[in-house]
């Protein structure tokens, strides 16, 4: 794991490319970001004048599905040039103070007021957060009852689990994450396993047939009980 400071360091630096390097820059890349947008459509089916936070704002991909649904939303992120990256894609919404945008380490206090949000997005991530379960806490304080958390976690079981020790995040235990959301009096509504076949793999699939066959290939793998190893995991849930 390096050092907090060098993964800021590395957003600063590919902020400029980050949303294509990401979700764009191959049919496979994109096919996972929209599991991940899906999964916040379905998870969310009115937002209209709602208040949300965005943990991790980065590009402003996940906040952008809000804010076309009517939502009020709040973006942390400690990289300066993402929140500069944030700016200029969703610079409508900011100047009609629908966004507002916060630099902040999310190792730290979340400077908000308790119960404020109706709803918190982080996802890609808490696999950053060396202090996971402050962070929690933290979300936990700022939200409503009944409201909603989506939450995203690298898989300890995945497949890519053997090459940590070159990777900039933390992998986690998915009954780990699960008893610390329940102690916290989160209720688990839904729950989605995300591919199975390494992220890095997705970078290279530009055709519709190569992204098929590797589909088909999912498939197979979780229909034989194979998404336990699966590269992320989703979580949709409610603060009781």
């Amino acid at each position: 794991m390096n050092k907090k400071g060098s993964v800021k360091d590395h957003f600063n630096e590919f902020a400029h490319s980050y949303s294509d390097r990401a979700f764009h820059s191959s049919l496979g890349l994109q096919h996972l970001s929209n599991i991940e947008e899906d999964f916040i459509l379905t998870s969310i089916k009115d937002c209209k004048n709602k208040i949300y936070l965005d943990c991790g704002i980065g590009a402003g991909r996940n906040s952008k599905i809000l804010l076309k649904k009517g939502a009020f939303v709040h973006g942390v992120d400690f990289s300066n040039q993402m929140l500069e990256q944030s700016k200029k894609n969703l610079s409508y919404y900011i100047s009609n103070k629908r966004l507002f945008l916060h630099v902040g380490d999310l190792n730290k206090s979340l400077l908000f007021q308790n119960h404020m949000f109706d709803g918190v997005i982080c996802i890609r991530v808490i696999k950053y957060v060396k202090n996971w379960q402050k962070l929690l806490r933290e979300i936990q304080k700022k939200m409503k009852p009944s409201s909603v958390l989506i939450l995203e976690i690298s898989n300890i079981y995945s497949i890519q689990y053997i090459s940590q020790f070159f990777n900039t995040y933390f992998t986690f235990y998915p009954s780990k994450i699960e008893r610390e959301l329940e102690s916290l009096g989160f209720i688990i509504k839904s729950k989605k396993y995300g591919v199975v076949l390494p992220f890095h793999l997705y970078r290279f699939i530009n055709s519709r047939k190569g992204l098929r066959l590797v589909l088909w290939i999912e498939k197979m793998i979780k229909k034989s009980g194979g998404r336990i190893v699966s590269r992320n995991v989703l979580y949709s849930c409610k603060l009781a």
